[in-house]
C-alpha cells in the first residue's frame, strides 16, 4: 500500500497541480516530504518495534496513513495537502522496517533470504504497474478518487494486521535513548556497511528524481496523455 501510494502520487503530480493551482517545485515538494518523513520515522519504529513488540507499532502506523490519507481525499489546498502527505510519511515508515524485522523473528538463514528475495520482487513490480493503474484510474475518478481508494486499501491492510497478525517478537528489549545512539554509531563504522548505503542511496535519489520530474515533463510540457505516460 506504501509502495502504491508513492506511485500514484507521482503519476498524478500533473493532476494535483492543476486542481490545487500550485507551481512544478511545489507539487515535487508533495513527494519529497512524503519521503523524508518516512524515512526519519523508520530511524524511530525500529527502535520502539524493539521494545513494545512488532504488532502494536504496525497498527499505530497504519492507522496515522489511513487517517492521513483520508485527510488528503479532503484536501483543498496545498497546506492541507502537505500536512496530510507528511503525516502520510509518518505512517509509513514502519512498513519495511517493523515489516523485515517481523520476517527476521521468523525466518533466518537461506530462509530470510529467500522470503526477502519475494518481498523485493512485489516491492520492485509494485512501482511499475502501480502509475499504469494510477494513470488510467486518475483520468476517470481524479486523484482524490485515487487516493480514495488506497484509503480502502489502508483499511483493509489494518483489519488484517488487527485481526490476523501474530506477534513475531519472542523478547522484548528495554527502550534506552543511550544504546539506541550507540548501535546507531556502530552501524555506521562499519566501512562495508557504509559503502553500500552509498550505493544504495544514490540509486533510490535516482529514481526519486525520474519519479518526481517525468510526469510533469511528459505531460504538462509534451502534451503525453496521462494514461500513455
Amino acid at each position: 500500500v506504501v509502495e502504491i501510494a508513492i506511485s500514484f502520487n507521482s503519476v498524478l503530480l500533473p493532476n494535483i497541480k492543476l486542481d490545487l493551482s500550485i507551481s512544478d517545485q511545489m507539487a515535487q515538494s508533495t513527494i519529497s516530504i512524503g519521503l523524508f518523513a518516512l524515512g526519519g520515522s523508520g530511524i524511530i519504529y525500529g527502535g520502539l518495534a524493539d521494545s513494545i513488540g512488532r504488532k502494536p507499532m504496525l497498527i499505530c502506523s497504519i492507522s496515522i496513513f489511513f487517517l492521513s490519507t483520508l485527510s488528503i481525499t479532503f484536501a483543498n489546498t496545498i497546506e492541507v495537502f502537505l500536512i496530510g502527505k507528511f503525516a502520510q510519511g509518518l505512517g509509513s515508515g514502519a512498513a519495511w522496517v517493523v515489516g523485515n524485522a517481523c520476517l527476521k523473528d521468523i525466518y533466518s538463514g537461506k530462509e530470510y533470504t529467500k522470503i526477502m528475495n519475494y518481498v523485493h520482487a512485489i516491492a520492485g513490480i509494485t512501482p511499475a504497474v502501480a502509475p499504469v493503474i494510477g494513470s488510467y484510474l486518475g483520468t476517470i475518478i481524479g486523484w482524490k478518487g485515487c487516493f480514495q481508494i488506497l484509503v480502502l486499501l489502508s483499511f483493509i491492510a489494518l483489519l488484517k494486521i488487527i485481526f490476523l497478525q501474530k506477534e513475531t517478537l519472542k523478547e522484548k528489549k528495554p527502550l534506552c535513548f543511550k544504546t539506541f545512539v550507540l548501535n546507531y554509531l556502530a552501524v555506521f563504522k562499519e566501512k562495508i556497511f557504509v559503502k553500500y548505503l552509498i550505493v544504495k542511496v544514490l540509486c533510490v535519489m535516482l529514481i526519486f528524481v525520474e519519479t518526481s520530474n517525468a510526469p510533469l515533463i511528459f505531460v504538462d510540457y509534451m502534451d503525453v496523455q496521462p494514461e500513455y505516460y
